[in-house]
C-alpha cells in the first residue's frame, strides 16, 4: 500500500495542472456585525471572533479540516489536539449543536461554508475552559454526499484506515443529515524507556504497547424542521461500537509483565434542540432548549502474565442526561440580556474482578459507582456602547455534587468537596480605526477534575509502577487577563496573564518497604504564567501563504512550598504553497525548548510535517502527508526528594498519511437552516495514562 501511495503522488505531479472554469468560488457571505480584517477570506466581528471562509478559499483546498485550522491566527492543530491562544479544552460545534473532534474531522472541507473561532465564548455556550471552533455547513437545497478515505502507514507498515460518508439532504423546510464512519482494522505500536533512580539503585524498564482495533462504526443522524426563519426543531441520535485489543509489555531486569486488554464498547445518544425566535421579527426574544441523553457500555477482559497467567473482567456502564435552556431578549436597541442554565446528571458504574497476584497487589475486586448532579446558571449583559465599542459582562453560580458509592463496603462511601462557587467574566472590544482593534478581557473560571482522577482502581504500567485515583480532589480555580491588539491585516499581539490555584498534578510516591512507585493526582500547585504571542499571517508571494505564531512565556510555579521559575519561547509556522491551480503543498513546523519546573523537567519538542494535495476536479481531492519527518522524541523527568524518574518516548513517529475525498451534489445554492445530529465520545473511566 505504501508504494502505491508514492507512485500515485508521482503520477499526480505529472498531470497537466489546468483548472476547470466551473470550479468557481462561492460569493462570500457578509454579516452586518462583521468588519473585514483580511482581504477576501478572513473577517472579524465586534465580539473579537475570527471567521474564516472555507468555500472558495485556496488555503482550504485539498486539505482535511484539522489541517485547515492551522491557517487561523491563534489556532494550532496537531495529533487530534487543538489549542486556541495557547489554551486546551477547545469545544467544537457543527452549526448550533456541540460536537466532537472525531465527528468534525469526518466532514470534508468541501461541505463547509465557514469556520468561526470564538476565543472568548459568551454565556450561551456554558462553561468552556478554552475556546470554540464552530463549523457552519454550506447552505444548499438538494442532495449532497461525500466519501472520504484515510490511510496511515509508518516504516513498520500499515497503521490504520477509515472510510466515512457525509450526506445532507435539504428540501423546503426540512433537512436530513447523516455522518457514517467505519474505522478499518488498525495496528499501532509504541516504545518507551523508563529509568527509575532511587538513592543508589537504578531500574531500567523497556515498555512496548501494541494497539489493535478490529473495526469500529459510528453513525450520526439528524432531522430538522424549520417552522420559519427564526424557529426550528432538531431531533438527532448517534450510535457507536467497536472491538479493540491492547497489549502493554514492560521488561525490567529480565522480568516481563504483559497486560492484555480486550474491549468491546458500545454506546448511543438521543437528543433534541428547539429554538424559537419571537416578537419583533424574532430578533428581540430567542428561546432555546437542548435535551440530551447518552449511554455507553463496555465489557473488558484483562490478562496479566507475570510468573504465570491470570485474567480478570472489567465492566462499565455510563448514563448521562442534561438540560440546557437559554433565553435572550433586547432591553434597548443596542443591549441584550442572556439568561441560561445547565442541569446534568451522570452515573458511572464500574466493576473489577480483581487478581490474586501478590506482586500486582493493588488490583483487587471493586464494585462502585459515582453519581454527579451538576447545575450552573448564567446572567449576561452585552451591549454596543457606540459604533466602535462592544462590551459584555456575565456572572454564574455553580453547584455540583459527586457521590462515590462502594457496593462492597458502604464505609468507603464519600461526597466530593470543593465543587461550587461564583464566577464571572467581562470583555471590551474597541475598533480603534478601520482594521485596528484593541480587546481587553478578564475571566474567573474553574475546571472540574476528570472523573477518572477519582477512580480508586490501580492502573499498572509496569510491575513496579502504577497510578491510582484520589477521592479528595477539588476543582481547579483560574483567572485569565488578556490584552489583544490587532495592528493591521497581518499582525496581532496578545498579552495573556494566567493564574491558577488548587492545580492538579500527578504526584509520584514510593511505597514503604517496597521498590514500587505510584502516582496520585493531588491539588498541590499554584502557578502564574505570563504569555506574549505574536500572530503574523501574510502572503509571502502570490503563491505562498504563511501563518506564524511566536510565543514567549514566563512561568512561576509554587509546589508545596518549593518554587520554580521558567522562561522559554516557541515557534509554530504553517505554510501553503499554491504551485498551480490544481496542485499545492503545505509545510508545518514547530519548536519549543526545554523547560524545568519544581517536579518536572521537559525535553525540547519539535516536528516538521510536509504534505501535498492535488485537485483532479471540483469533486475529487487527494492529500498526502508525511507527518513528523523530523521529530524530537519527548522526554520527561519526574524529580523527588531522593529519586528521579526519566521517561523517554522512542516510538516511530513518522507517518505517511493519505486522504482522498470525493463529493457530489444535486441542487442549487439556497439559504436554508442546517442542523445536525450528535455523537458522544466514549471516554475510559481509567486514569489518563499521561499522568504516569
Amino acid at each position: 500500500m505504501k508504494y502505491l501511495i508514492i507512485l500515485f503522488s508521482i503520477f499526480s505531479l505529472c498531470v497537466n495542472a489546468q483548472e476547470n472554469n466551473n470550479d468557481s468560488t462561492t460569493v462570500k457571505e457578509t454579516n452586518l456585525d462583521e468588519v473585514v480584517v483580511k482581504a477576501k477570506y478572513l473577517t472579524k466581528n465586534n465580539k473579537g471572533d475570527i471567521i474564516l471562509q472555507i468555500a472558495g478559499n485556496p488555503v482550504a483546498e485539498g486539505k482535511p479540516f484539522s489541517q485547515v485550522l492551522n491557517y487561523i491566527p491563534g489556532v494550532i492543530s496537531k495529533d487530534d489536539n487543538v489549542t486556541i491562544n495557547g489554551l486546551d479544552g477547545t469545544v467544537f460545534y457543527i452549526n448550533d449543536r456541540e460536537s466532537s473532534l472525531k465527528e468534525v474531522n469526518a466532514i470534508p472541507t468541501s461541505s463547509i461554508s465557514k469556520v468561526e473561532v470564538i476565543g472568548l465564548p459568551d454565556a450561551s455556550y456554558g462553561n468552556v475552559k478554552g475556546g470554540i471552533v464552530k463549523i457552519i455547513l454550506k447552505k444548499s437545497e438538494g442532495f449532497t454526499t461525500s466519501v472520504n478515505v484515510r490511510n496511515q502507514e509508518d516504516k513498520d507498515g500499515y497503521v490504520d484506515a477509515s472510510i466515512s460518508n457525509f450526506t445532507l439532504y435539504q428540501k423546503g423546510k426540512n433537512t436530513l443529515y447523516n455522518n457514517f464512519n467505519y474505522y478499518v482494522y488498525g495496528d499501532y505500536h509504541t516504545v518507551n524507556t523508563r529509568r527509575d533512580i532511587y538513592e543508589d539503585s537504578v531500574s531500567v524498564t523497556k515498555m512496548y504497547m501494541n494497539n489493535k482495533c478490529y473495526g469500529s462504526i459510528t453513525d450520526n443522524i439528524g432531522f430538522t424542521h424549520n417552522f420559519n426563519k427564526d424557529t426550528y426543531i432538531n431531533v438527532y441520535g448517534g450510535v457507536g461500537f467497536g472491538k479493540s485489543d491492547k497489549e502493554d509489555v514492560s521488561v525490567t531486569d529480565n522480568h516481563t509483565l504483559s497486560i492484555h486488554n480486550k474491549k468491546d464498547p458500545i454506546g448511543y445518544n438521543l437528543g433534541t434542540i428547539y429554538k424559537n425566535g419571537f416578537l419583533h421579527n424574532g430578533k428581540e426574544h430567542v428561546f432555546t432548549l437542548k435535551v440530551n441523553y447518552s449511554y455507553s457500555h463496555s465489557e473488558n477482559t484483562k490478562e496479566y502474565v507475570y510468573y504465570g497467567s491470570e485474567s480478570e473482567d472489567f465492566r462499565r456502564h455510563y448514563y448521562g442526561i442534561s438540560l440546557f435552556p437559554k433565553y435572550s431578549f433586547g432591553i434597548t436597541k443596542n443591549a441584550t440580556i442572556n439568561l441560561s442554565s445547565y442541569l446534568g446528571y451522570n452515573k458511572d458504574c464500574n466493576y473489577e474482578q480483581g487478581l490474586q497476584n501478590p506482586i500486582l497487589r493493588q488490583i483487587v475486586q471493586r464494585d462502585y459507582n459515582t453519581q454527579e448532579l451538576n447545575s450552573e446558571s448564567w446572567a449576561e449583559l452585552e451591549t454596543s456602547l457606540s459604533d466602535r465599542l462592544y462590551a459584555r459582562v456575565s456572572f454564574s453560580y455553580l453547584n455540583c455534587s459527586l457521590h462515590y458509592n462502594d457496593l462492597l463496603s458502604s464505609s468507603n462511601n464519600y461526597k466530593a468537596k470543593g465543587r461550587n462557587g461564583f464566577f464571572y467574566n467581562g470583555l471590551l472590544n474597541w475598533n480603534v480605526k478601520d482594521n485596528k482593534y484593541l480587546l481587553l478581557s478578564f475571566k474567573h473560571y474553574y475546571s472540574l477534575p476528570h472523573i477518572g482522577y477519582y477512580n480508586p482502581m490501580a492502573t499498572y504500567s509496569s510491575q513496579n509502577f502504577y497510578g491510582i485515583g484520589n477521592q479528595n480532589l477539588k476543582m481547579e480555580i483560574f483567572n485569565r487577563l488578556e490584552l489583544k491588539y490587532t495592528a493591521n491585516d497581518y499582525l496581532t499581539f496578545l498579552f495573556q496573564l494566567r493564574s491558577g490555584r488548587h492545580i492538579i498534578q500527578a504526584v509520584t510516591h514510593k511505597e514503604e518497604n517496597a521498590d514500587v512507585f505510584y502516582t496520585k493526582p493531588e491539588n498541590v500547585g499554584d502557578n502564574m504564567r505570563y504569555n506574549f504571542y505574536t500572530y503574523l499571517t501574510f502572503d509571502v508571494t502570490r503563491w505562498w501563504h504563511s501563518n506564524n505564531t511566536i510565543n514567549l512565556f514566563y512561568y512561576r510555579e509554587n509546589f508545596s512550598g518549593n518554587v520554580a521559575n521558567c522562561f522559554i519561547g516557541g515557534l509554530f509556522s504553517a505554510n501553503n504553497f499554491r504551485i498551480s491551480k490544481k496542485f499545492g503543498a503545505n509545510l508545518e513546523f514547530s519548536f519549543q525548548p526545554k523547560a524545568e519546573l519544581v517536579n518536572y523537567k521537559y525535553g525540547a519538542e519539535y516536528y516538521v510535517d510536509l504534505s501535498c494535495y492535488y485537485k483532479f476536479n471540483k469533486n475529487l481531492n487527494l492529500n498526502i502527508m508525511c507527518g513528523n519527518i523530523i521529530r524530537g522524541h519527548s522526554e520527561l523527568t519526574i524529580k523527588g526528594s531522593n529519586y528521579k524518574l526519566i521517561r523517554k518516548d522512542e516510538s516511530n513517529l513518522c507517518r505517511l498519511k493519505l486522504n482522498l475525498t470525493w463529493n457530489f451534489n444535486v441542487g442549487q445554492l439556497k439559504r436554508t437552516s442546517v442542523q445536525t445530529g450528535q455523537m458522544m465520545e466514549m471516554n475510559s473511566a481509567e486514569l489518563p495514562q499521561n499522568i504516569q
